[in-house]
C-alpha cells in the first residue's frame, strides 16, 4: 500500500468515528484493506484470489482464461460495476464470455482505442463462463483489479463492496455457489442473509468480514472529496 492510500483510509476512518460515535455503532473498522498487487497475469490473479473454484466445490460459475482473439464488435461493456477510474497497466482487456456474450472486466479503454482505430478484433485475455450471473460478474470484475496490474483507489474499492453485497442481498441464487477459491470455503455459511453476503465477499478478497462492514460504513460516510467515488 503507497503513502497516499494509507493517509486516503486513514482520513476516511477518521471521517467515520466521528460521524458513528454519535450512534453508538459498535462495527469493527480496524482492519486493514487488502493492499493492491502488481504484475500478475489474470490466469495467476484468479488462481490465488478466490477465482476458481476447488473440484468438490459448485461448478455452475466455474472459470477458464484464455488468450484469445475477440471481435470488437461482439464486447459488450459492464456497467454495473462502474469501471475503474485508473486504467489498467496491462496491454490487453479483460473480458468475460458467458452464454449472453463477452463482456468487459477491465480496460474498456483498450477496447474504444480500438474501435477508434478501425479494429475489426483485438486479442483479450477471456474468462469462460459455462453460465451468465450478474453477481458472478460483479465480484469477478473486482476481484481481478485487486490483483492484476492498475490497482484501485480505496474508496473504489469500498463503493465496490457495497454495490457487490447489496447485489447479493437481492440474489435469488444460494450463495454458497458464488464462495469459491478460498481456504474457509468448507466452512458452512450461517443461514442471515447479511451476514452470508458479507462473509462470500470476503472469503472472495481474501479478507474477513468486518473488513467488508468497513468499506460499506466508509460509503455512508464519505469524506467529501471522495463523493463522487462513493456515490
Amino acid at each position: 500500500m503507497t503513502d497516499f492510500q494509507k493517509q486516503e483510509e486513514a482520513m476516511v476512518d477518521m471521517a467515520v468515528d466521528d460521524a458513528t460515535s454519535s450512534e453508538n455503532e459498535e462495527i469493527n473498522i480496524n482492519e486493514e484493506v487488502s493492499e493492491p498487487s502488481t504484475g500478475e497475469t489474470a490466469e495467476e490473479s484468479q488462481t490465488s484470489l478466490g477465482g476458481l473454484p476447488k473440484q468438490n466445490e459448485p461448478a455452475k460459475y466455474r472459470n477458464a482464461w484464455t488468450t484469445a482473439e475477440v471481435e470488437v464488435d461482439q464486447i459488450q461493456p459492464y456497467p454495473l460495476i462502474k469501471n475503474f477510474f485508473k486504467p489498467t497497466e496491462s496491454d490487453r482487456a479483460s473480458l468475460a464470455r458467458t452464454p449472453l456474450g463477452f463482456f468487459v472486466l477491465d480496460g474498456e479503454d483498450l477496447v474504444d482505442q480500438a474501435r477508434l482505430q478501425g479494429l475489426t478484433s483485438i486479442i483479450a485475455d477471456v474468462d469462460h463462463m459455462d453460465a451468465h450471473s450478474d453477481e458472478e460478474l460483479c465480484i469477478r470484475k473486482m476481484v481481478l483489479r485487486l490483483k492484476t496490474r492498475g490497482g484501485s483507489p480505496y474508496m473504489e474499492v469500498a463503493r465496490n463492496s457495497r454495490d457487490i453485497l447489496q447485489r447479493l442481498l437481492n440474489s435469488n441464487e444460494d450463495l454458497k455457489l458464488f464462495s469459491h477459491g478460498g481456504r474457509r470455503d468448507h466452512e458452512s455459511l450461517s443461514g442471515n442473509p447479511k451476514d452470508d453476503a458479507a462473509e462470500v465477499l470476503a472469503r472472495r478478497i481474501r479478507k474477513d468480514r468486518d473488513t467488508v462492514t468497513k468499506h460499506s460504513l466508509h460509503c455512508r460516510y464519505p469524506l467529501t472529496w471522495f463523493a463522487q467515488i462513493a456515490v
